[in-house]
């Protein structure tokens, strides 16, 4: 009686500390964006003006994806939404003046960009209930929509499609069902600013660019089944 006890504990605890390996998983995650600016300046009719800054804010993020498990690596298509938030700041040339610009004009700016994502990952760590991946990728954004308020009451919207690719490095660490995820992203062409090429913006600030750089930094939970 005891042995056959013994027996089934052995059985039970080895059924516990493995699980099949699936071939195919699927999840959802929700977190926070923020733009990584590591270039900023800004131009009038070609020639640079003073007194620029910026400030990055944080966005949000929707995700849903699928991974195909290959061994110990993985294919990962993905679908997402992203609300991106940063504030700029430039001054103007005086009209009429020489070497004189108007006092710095600050612009809040809020994009909202749909997303598709395909990465390859390889799992470092896959002991269950735990597994440690990491992965690089591309992805391919729309930006839809737009808002600007300026000086806060010069409000435009620009519902042009904008269409931009970018790479994308980082991990995500699954505990049972729950999904960590973190990643970089660096913007592949220039994300330059150019007010001459959005239809109906203000004619106050056109001969407008703003020059930068934006790189995102993610972080986001869910869960993967």
């Amino acid at each position: 009686m005891v042995s056959f006890a013994l027996v089934c504990f052995s059985i039970q605890e080895s059924a516990s500390a493995q699980t099949p390996d699936k071939y195919f998983n699927w999840g959802f995650r929700a977190g926070l964006n923020t733009l990584s600016t590591t270039s900023y300046e800004t131009e009038y009719d070609g020639e640079p003006v003073p007194n620029d800054s910026y400030i990055n804010k944080n966005g949000y993020l929707v995700n849903a994806f699928v991974r195909f498990n290959i061994k110990q690596s993985f294919l990962q298509p993905e679908l997402a939404w992203n609300y991106y938030r940063q504030g700029v700041s430039f001054t103007l040339p005086v009209p009429n003046s020489e070497n004189e610009f108007s006092s710095p004009i600050y612009a809040d700016i809020a994009s909202s960009v749909i997303r598709g994502n395909f990465l390859v990952g390889y799992n470092i760590v896959n002991n269950y209930p735990f597994l440690f991946s990491a992965y690089l990728g591309s992805s391919f954004s729309a930006k839809y929509n737009t808002k600007y308020s300026i000086r806060l009451s010069d409000d435009f919207e620009d519902k042009e499609f904008y269409l931009r690719s970018s790479g994308i490095a980082g991990f995500s660490i699954v505990i049972a069902k729950i999904y960590f995820d973190l990643r970089y992203e660096i913007n592949l062409p220039d994300t330059d600013l150019d007010f001459y090429d959005i239809s109906g913006f203000p004619d106050n600030y056109k001969g407008l660019k703003l020059k930068k750089n934006e790189n995102i930094i993610s972080f986001s939970c869910g869960l993967l089944f």
